[in-house]
């Protein structure tokens, strides 16, 4: 599950569990290597500059209150003037790494060998159709809720055009990976 990218919708839809863990697949694979290899993964990415915003606007609306990690960072993005003030002060290829809210998609979907180890990605952008195709892949009969929705601007009003770069360029991989653009809204 990448943060800000749909996870608890599709695990309540799919499996009916209400909590799920923002683990990297390298960490799955560490607990139990034999279940790894035998079990079908999969995940959802979406459009980083999409996503940054999404967490950004999480945190500033106090994240989840059961979180004590959440309610820090809360603090602290609450500490900048706006979305593009946090974005050119503080976003960085290292900063990026101290909350799994923010690290790269690409990082959760390695395995310990450094190599993308699911059998199927799915796109945010085209949540409910790559649901679809998950249910029917696993044999499931189900409908997609919708969980966490939080913002009703699109994420591109958000961004001027330096913190526009600043994205592409922390999120280099990621975008290079799974084909994404600035405008890409439906990928």
């Amino acid at each position: 599950h990448i943060p800000k990218s749909a996870g608890r919708s599709i695990v309540r839809g799919l499996f009916d569990v209400k909590s799920v863990e923002h683990a990297a697949a390298d960490w799955y694979q560490r607990w139990d290597a034999e279940k790894f290899d035998r079990y079908y993964k999969f995940t959802f990415v979406r459009n980083p500059w999409d996503r940054a915003v999404s967490a950004y606007t999480y945190l500033q609306n106090g994240g989840s209150a059961a979180s004590a990690d959440d309610a820090l960072w809360s603090r602290f993005v609450n500490r900048f003037d706006s979305f593009d003030d946090f974005i050119r002060t503080w976003m960085t290829t290292q900063n990026v790494l101290r909350l799994g809210l923010f690290t790269p998609q690409y990082l959760f979907l390695q395995d310990v060998f450094g190599q993308q180890s699911m059998d199927f990605v799915g796109r945010f952008e085209r949540l409910e159709e790559g649901f679809d195709q998950l249910a029917n892949q696993l044999g499931i009969e189900s409908k997609l809720p919708y969980l966490n929705q939080s913002r009703e601007s699109p994420y591109q009003e958000y961004y001027s055009r330096e913190s526009r770069a600043i994205v592409q360029r922390v999120y280099a991989e990621d975008i290079a990976r799974f084909g994404y653009g600035f405008d890409d809204d439906n990928v």
